[in-house]
Formats: structure tokens, sequence, C-alpha cells
């Protein structure tokens, strides 16, 4: 009885915050767009999402299936409700953020913008570790790294706003319901445009490619692998399963990519840590790539090569690429990467260990029989025409 009024209270308080949250986000949406906070419209929805998510994971411990219905989706759709930069037709200055797969998630953002100013010019200020991401992009007129001490006058002219700065940061949305829009969408509305072509890009030199080529060139039927990522541990696979799934599939060779700190797994080709864009250009000639949501799992689609892709914590709806097969096994409390961050799942990974390794291996086999079959077709309709 006891247990029933705490749930009760906590409920009740619940739902009187979002409805507190409710009316102060009204009255921002009602003011014209020039005149909203955005700070508190920031805040309004990271709040909103915490208070739902409790409501959510509340019913779910009740079995209360009017609590859930009762629990509305949270749009996040700040992006949208600011108005969108005006950009300068002569000069556009950009910042990336985030790690490396959130600068190759910009690229589509960036063909477009400069499809959509073809005489401005377009510089791009980068972090230190997006210039391999970044590095011979024809939508790109200068590309700098994002450095006082290193142009100490454009950093002045932006800080006394005689420059404008615009950031491709998204660190405003949080895990949305399945059907919002994808993350190369929201940087380009933040941008002020619309995407025609969603295809992310990453641009290699023929020595590059070649050389990538000829490092795998002695294995049989490589797949890349990469088990890890170092933006949010959560997102992992057991390490056993990856291992299994390298001794269930013994005619392939596993080429592993990432990190050099990343554990080996037994029965893999060791190409840890190497250079980004040398991971890339050997990626580009194995046959598929299989790894957990990652910057490898974009690069992927950027050099079209077929991808299995292990999701969990993180929203697939926003994250995962078009071209790739997304493996998801749901449960209540996923996605949470937005709400969790790097603190410890509460509930032993569930998502991830929902996925097992047959699961896996059925999608790499897949995945590589549909492409082969529409090579074929392709060049058996370029050999007739």
């Amino acid at each position: 009885m006891k247990q029933h009024r705490e749930i009760f209270e906590q409920t009740s308080y619940l739902k009187e915050k979002l409805e507190i949250l409710k009316k102060l986000k009204k009255e921002q949406m009602d003011k014209p767009m020039d005149k909203r906070d955005s700070r508190l419209l920031n805040f309004i929805w990271k709040e909103q999402s915490v208070y739902s998510y409790a409501l959510k994971q509340i019913a779910w411990f009740t079995n209360d299936p009017l609590l859930e219905s009762e629990t509305e989706p949270v749009e996040h759709d700040f992006h949208k409700a600011l108005p969108p930069p005006v950009h300068h037709k002569k000069n556009i200055n950009l910042i990336t953020w985030g790690g490396l797969g959130d600068a190759l998630l910009a690229t589509p953002a960036l063909k477009a913008l400069k499809e959509t100013y073809p005489h401005s010019v377009v510089t791009v200020y980068h972090q230190r570790w997006h210039r391999d991401i970044l590095l011979n992009n024809p939508y790109i007129d200068k590309l700098r790294e994002a450095s006082f001490w290193k142009y100490p006058l454009a950093w002045l002219a932006f800080k006394l706003g005689i420059r404008t700065l615009e950031s491709l940061n998204y660190s405003y949305t949080l895990p949305k319901e399945p059907g919002a829009t994808k993350m190369s969408d929201v940087i380009a509305e933040g941008l002020g445009l619309t995407l025609t072509d969603t295809q992310v890009q990453l641009f290699l030199t023929e020595r590059e490619d070649s050389e990538g080529k000829e490092a795998i060139a002695s294995f049989k039927k490589p797949i890349a692998v990469c088990p890890s990522t170092v933006s949010f541990k959560n997102k992992q696979w057991i390490l056993e399963r990856w291992e299994d799934l390298i001794k269930a599939m013994p005619s392939y060779s596993f080429v592993q990519l990432g990190g050099k700190n990343d554990p080996l797994l037994k029965g893999a080709i060791d190409f840890r840590g190497q250079p980004v864009r040398k991971s890339v250009a050997i990626l580009k000639h194995t046959l598929c790539y299989v790894g957990v949501d990652s910057f490898l799992g974009h690069a992927a689609a950027a050099v079209n090569v077929p991808g299995v892709v292990l999701f969990g914590p993180s929203p697939f709806h926003m994250f995962a690429q078009a071209s790739n097969t997304n493996v998801i096994r749901r449960t209540s409390c996923s996605p949470c990467s937005g709400l969790i961050n790097q603190s410890q799942c509460p509930y032993n990974h569930e998502c991830m260990r929902k996925i097992q390794v047959n699961d896996v291996k059925k999608e790499i086999l897949k995945k590589m029989e549909t492409c082969k079959l529409t090579c074929e077709l392709s060049f058996a309709i370029s050999e007739t025409f």
C-alpha cells in the first residue's frame, strides 16, 4: 500500500512538472522567432525528456498501459524553433563539433550549402581530429584548424561580432520517437537548408585508395570489424560474441580496425591504430563492414561498402545510415544515450545483450549477397546499353 502511494505521488509530481514545462514551451513558441529564448527552449526540451523518460519507466515497472498511453512523446524540434541563419553571400564561416562521426554527418550539409551559395567562400574551422574527415572536400573552399593561436585575428573578429561563425553542433537534440529527423537533416536545417542528397562523403586520394587496397590484398574475403567506440561505452557488444562471430565464419578474414588500445579479437587480423584515412581506405576494399554504432559505420556508407551496424542505446532512426543493415533489439528503456550519457547502464546493457551471434552472421551474409546481386544486375544493364 505504501509503495502504491509513493508511485502515485511520484507520478503526480512528474505530470505536474511536465505541465509546467508545456506551458513554458507554448509561451516561447507563441513569440516571433527572433524573440525566442534559445537557452530556455534548450532547457525545456531537456527537462521534458528527463521527466517523460521517468514516467515511461514507472509505466514499465508497474505494467500500467494507461500511464504509458498518457506519456506523450517529446518533440525535440529545437532546430526548427529558432530562425535559420541568413548567410552573407560572400563569406560563410563554419565550425565543426563532436567526434569523427559527427564531422562526417555534416558533409551532406556542406555540399548543400555550397550548391545553394556557389559564389560564396565557405571556410570551415575544424577541430584538430576532424581534418582527416574534411580533407579534399570540394565543397569547402578553406579548411582551417579551430585555433586562436593560428588565426588570432579571425577569432577576435568572431568574438567582437564583426564576422559570423556558425556551428555544426546538434547536441541540443535528444532521443526522439521513431520517424524523427535524421541528424544530417538536423544539421542542414540549422543552416537554413533542406537536403536533397543525404549521402555522407569522405574524399580519398588515388594514392590513399591504392594503399588501402594493397594493405589487405593478401587476405581472402576480408570483412572489416570494429567492436568498440570512443564516444559511448554502453554501445559495445559482448567481446566474446565478436570472437564467436569470427569463429562462425571461418572462410572470411576479419580485419580489425579502430583504436590501438581496443582489445584485439581472437582470430582477427590486426589493423588497429591506423591513421583515420588509411583505416577508411582499407575499409573501402573489404566485402562488408560490421561493428557498433560509431564513426566507421558512417564511413562504410561514405565509401559505399555494405555495412551491418549493431544499435542499442543510441537512437537508430536519427543516426543510422540508409545503406547499412541495422541490427536492433529494442527494450523498454532504449534509446537512452541522450539521457544517461557516460553513466553505467542500470540494466546491464540488455538492448545489446539481446543481439545474438547468429543474428549478426545472418545479416552479414544477407547484406553481401544482396550487394553482389545488385552489382551483377548493374553490370548486366551496362553491358546491354
